[in-house]
């Protein structure tokens, strides 16, 4: 059985790792709607077909609109999964329609996310999650009904199921699940005070509310989630709060009180303001060549990154390189004041975005847009490390490396690297850096630990590298007894 479950995760991973974190959150979207109307039409959901058919529709098609309006407005090329996946979220919050006045008020709403994402900007990205405020857009102009629908007995296994396959891919099954668990707990206890039996509030709690699709496609947003795990909770924390404290006031003639949007708005406010970073531009001061198809690119910057090593920046694309995944990509520097260096693979399949970053060149620059990551070194100097990595996953080594500096802070370092098929990057800089390396080819196994590392008991491990590598070695080194095991996974596509 643990055998099995081994292979099914590896099997996951893999998959999630061939298809973009927009286009998995894309495709589960998409199916959950296909399931909805199939449902509607067997009479498990009390919506017609032709009534989703419609409002589908219509977000999703006036969300596009407005982006296709708003990208040419600002001269940037658009994303039209993005754009999807916004129309997608707001069909599961709006009660389906086939009257022609609400679903014009539908569009405006979806059109409303849409445009969010041009004129609420706050330091270089949008400052709310679009689909929320399209959705309370509508609820304040009272011509619409925001329902979320989604929350529903009959959605509630499919939208489990794509959760965590979405939060996944998108490395956030922590934060989301947390999220998920603590409004399912605080809205199971005002049941409770308010007279329901228990199972009732249980059931109910799960079953009718939308807290596990809200967290999931929702609160884990990239652009406007808190990105730092310690800021995560505190987020969370607020969002519970805000649920278990119920709010009523008016706008006007409408009248408005606590809710999933209205939550999620505030905390998406919280987060701007304590977290996102000023974003500034990066100058290419150095390229070169590393190893087969590595290249590493140096950049100055006018202010200090302010981040320690192993957390990650994100970079925007130089010049056209927008693909699929869009227009930014984020990296492990190696180096946290103002000059550090990405290293990456440039594979000869590459997308659009590395091949323009192939073409960098001195002088030219780019823009860092956010920061975060908790893959961190301990504070405890006295602890012994070992350090794993896969692949390019060897850049946060090389970052911890770089912060410990000569002698290595007097700290005790092990690594082990498995370069993998596109050859080494990085040896050198391990090499020289003063710890005990061991670079490998094959399978980084129990028998393979234990005896490169025979006081693997002492130490604090880290392993970055591709997910199932992580996963793998993850185990490993929790058979073999590490005192405790950090891990950083780099996803492809």
């Amino acid at each position: 059985m643990k055998a099995g479950t081994r292979t099914l995760r590896e099997t996951v991973d893999t998959r999630l790792s061939r298809v973009s974190m927009h286009g998995v959150t894309l495709i589960a979207l998409a199916a959950l709607a296909a399931l909805a109307i199939v449902l509607g039409a067997c009479g498990a959901l009390p919506f017609s077909p032709a009534a989703m058919a419609a409002t589908l529709a219509v977000t999703v098609v006036a969300s596009a609109g407005v982006t296709l309006v708003g990208s040419a407005i600002v001269r940037r090329r658009p994303m039209p999964e993005s754009a999807a996946i916004t129309g997608l979220l707001l069909f599961f919050l709006v009660w389906p329609s086939t009257d022609p006045a609400t679903l014009a008020w539908y569009a405006a709403a979806a059109g409303a996310a849409a445009a969010a994402k041009y004129l609420l900007v706050f330091r270089g990205a949008h400052l709310v999650n679009p689909a929320a405020f399209g959705a309370a857009a509508l609820a304040v102009s009272g011509k619409g009904a925001v329902s979320w629908w989604i929350g529903s007995t009959a959605m509630f296994a499919a939208v489990v199921v794509a959760g965590v396959l979405v939060t996944r891919r998108t490395g956030t099954m922590r934060f989301a699940w947390g999220v998920a668990a603590g409004a399912y707990v605080v809205t199971a206890a005002t049941l409770l005070v308010n007279g329901s039996g228990v199972a009732s509030a249980l059931s109910t709690a799960a079953l009718s509310n939308p807290w596990v699709f809200w967290a999931v496609f929702m609160v884990t947003e990239p652009m406007t989630a808190p990105q730092r795990a310690r800021d995560r909770w505190l987020v969370g924390a607020l969002m519970v709060l805000l649920i278990a404290v119920p709010v009523h006031f008016a706008v006007g003639s409408a009248h408005v009180a606590t809710s999933p949007e209205l939550v999620l708005l505030v905390a998406n406010v919280v987060t701007a303001l304590v977290q996102r970073p000023r974003p500034q531009w990066a100058r290419v001061t150095a390229v070169e060549r590393v190893g087969a198809d590595g290249l590493s690119v140096v950049f100055e910057v006018p202010r200090a990154l302010g981040i320690r090593a192993g957390q990650w920046v994100e970079v925007q694309a130089p010049r056209g390189g927008f693909d699929r995944r869009g227009a930014r990509r984020v990296f492990t520097p190696i180096g946290t004041g103002r000059q550090f260096s990405i290293v990456t693979r440039v594979p000869a399949d590459a997308s659009s975005f590395k091949r323009e970053w192939a073409r960098l060149r001195v002088g030219e620059r780019v823009r860092v847009t956010r920061k975060g990551g908790s893959f961190l070194l301990p504070r405890d100097p006295d602890l012994p490390l070992l350090l794993v990595a896969g692949g390019v996953g060897v850049t946060p080594v090389l970052a911890f490396l770089d912060e410990l500096g000569p002698g290595l802070g007097g700290r005790d370092v092990t690594v082990i690297y498995r370069a993998g098929a596109g050859g080494e990057i990085g040896r050198d800089a391990l090499e020289a850096s003063g710890a005990e390396v061991h670079v490998i080819d094959g399978r980084i196994t129990a028998p393979v630990v234990t005896k490169l590392v025979p006081d693997v008991v002492w130490r604090m491990a880290y392993v970055a590298g591709p997910p199932v590598m992580v996963g793998n070695v993850s185990r490993v080194l929790h058979k073999v007894g590490a005192r405790a095991v950090a891990v950083d996974e780099f996803f492809g596509a």
